[in-house]
């Protein structure tokens, strides 16, 4: 008996063994293939990310995942390899034409699958040609007519917005208000914003407490999708339900937040806000076709998360430059103060487009602060493409990351210095080729029938934003440790170092926290 037990030990370890070792052997040998024998061999890249996608699902659960991509171009050049089976480009011109405006060759990657509830939507869909439909009937819902008819729901969101940012118990002996945490208001009125274009509903963020819960939900719905990206395959599975379950429970809180939503505007039928609603679009009105339950809530999820945390990205980072650039500051307001001698004029389209160095500004903080700043793959197609002069074979991700693109000296020089005059021609024409050089390399919201569909929109909400709050306040950092919220530290990692640059968190889109700013209300 004791022997039989030995002998059945013996061949159990000598199993585990056997086991463990070709394990290890397996493991080596997938590290020397991929180091080494992989078509993408030659390029080179950080080593762990040659060897596997957990370096970039790292990065992206760390936060720093553009900023990593960035050091990576930095020291290893344009063309690096960020994944056993990905290739970064930090070039513009045909690389950019090529993947992202045309999609010669290319379509969504693998990772966009992670994002996807039920069926996918205009940012999920995968197949080109379900996507041209999808993106057909969205789009009216972001033609001319449509935008100029929201441009009354803006313009009451804002004047809240201004509202809450004026008097306060704090007011100092110079009548300036407590400090205020930016990223947080300008979350709340792009939501509030979203919400009623899309549905004719109210938030109400701005002015009550009650659903700001939603933001924090996203945020932490987004870390997950992050990490996954890069590991689509474990979508699913044990280990995101055992490494994830706050983002879960918080994606699911969200989830159920638009099902609610949905189910009572269909309960209430066909009423004034229904008619003039982005959801009236998706719905079908009118014997239109629309789209099906299921596409509805997708699409509603994309819309809502998509219009107001990238949106409100930008406009903190305007608030952040402008507050610690005087001069910028000065020119600004000096424009809009001119241009509007009435709060009624604010109302007139064509004299808030007629503020350039206004524009100027909003592009210069698309661009310093990307609200994805990370890159947007694409998956080659069968038969490969090339690529830059590169031949890149069938099923490899390539794209280019959009952080640091527009921090490439190439196409932006001093790129790390908030200067809204290189976007503006000057009239001698002797800086045209620097203009269209930084707009070559420009892509905050991608480009082609992939780029966002609101861009239009976020840039109308922008202006309308930035021209009321420099019309009826000053504004400056506030005073005291929570001023420096939000700006990079001399003693932090490489990318955090700069003090004057707004930090973002990467987390598929960006997180951020402050700007904090004290408001006072200008003697009109």
């Amino acid at each position: 008996m004791t022997s039989a037990l030995g002998s059945f030990v013996y061949c159990l370890i000598l199993a585990i063994s056997l086991a463990l070792g070709l394990s290890s052997l397996t493991v080596v040998g997938i590290c020397a293939y991929r180091l080494w024998l992989h078509p993408l061999s030659k390029y080179p890249g950080p080593f762990w990310g040659k060897i596997t996608n957990l370096h970039a699902a790292y990065h992206s659960w760390k936060g720093d995942l553009h900023l990593d991509m960035w050091r990576c171009h930095e020291k290893y050049g344009d063309h690096i390899r960020y994944g056993p089976d990905r290739l970064i480009f930090n070039t513009a011109d045909e690389f950019v034409l090529d993947v992202y405006s045309s999609g010669k060759d290319v379509h969504k990657c693998k990772g966009y699958l992670t994002m996807m509830h039920r069926v996918p939507n205009t940012i999920t869909q995968r197949n080109k040609t379900l996507h041209a439909r999808q993106r057909r009937l969205l789009s009216h819902g972001f033609s001319d007519a449509a935008l100029r008819s929201y441009e009354e729901t803006i313009d009451r969101h804002v004047q809240r917005l201004c509202e809450k940012l004026g008097p306060d118990d704090c007011e100092s002996d110079e009548n300036w208000s407590c400090a205020k945490d930016m990223s947080k208001w300008t979350g709340y009125i792009t939501f509030d914003i979203m919400l009623d274009i899309i549905y004719g509903r109210q938030s109400a963020m701005i002015t009550k407490a009650e659903n700001r819960y939603l933001l924090e939900a996203i945020e932490k719905s987004n870390i997950r999708v992050g990490v996954l990206m890069p590991l689509w395959h474990l979508k699913g599975s044990f280990i995101e339900r055992y490494l994830f379950p706050s983002s879960i429970v918080a994606r699911y809180e969200f989830l159920a937040f638009v099902k609610n939503l949905l189910k009572t505007k269909d309960d209430e039928g066909a009423d004034a806000s229904w008619r003039q609603s982005v959801y009236s679009i998706l719905k079908g009105s009118e014997g239109k076709e629309g789209l099906g339950p299921n596409e509805i809530a997708a699409e509603s999820t994309n819309l809502i998360v998509a219009g107001s945390d990238t949106t409100s990205t930008v406009l903190a980072a305007a608030l952040f430059y402008l507050s610690r650039d005087p001069t910028a500051y000065a020119k600004v307001a000096a424009e809009v103060r001119s241009c509007f001698h009435r709060p009624a004029d604010l109302h007139n389209r064509s004299l808030l487009h007629s503020c350039l160095y206004l524009r100027a500004c909003i592009e210069e903080s698309m661009r310093m602060a990307p609200p994805i700043a990370s890159a947007l793959f694409r998956e080659v197609d069968s038969g490969g493409t090339i690529i830059d002069g590169h031949f890149i074979p069938a099923g490899i991700d390539i794209g280019t990351s959009i952080y640091s693109i527009h921090h490439n000296s190439q196409y932006f020089p001093e790129p790390f210095q908030f200067l809204p005059e290189r976007w503006l021609p000057l009239k001698d024409g002797s800086n045209q080729k620097d203009v269209q050089g930084a707009h070559s390399a420009f892509m905050p919201f991608s480009i082609g029938s992939r780029g966002c569909i609101g861009k239009v929109l976020a840039v109308m909400e922008l202006h309308s934003i930035l021209a009321n709050l420099l019309f009826f306040f000053d504004f400056r950092v506030a005073e005291g440790d929570v001023g420096a919220i939000g700006e990079g530290k001399k003693d932090a990692e490489w990318g955090r170092h700069r003090e004057g640059e707004y930090q973002l968190y990467d987390h598929l889109t960006a997180m951020k926290y402050g700007p904090f700013l004290q408001f006072r209300k200008r003697e009109l």
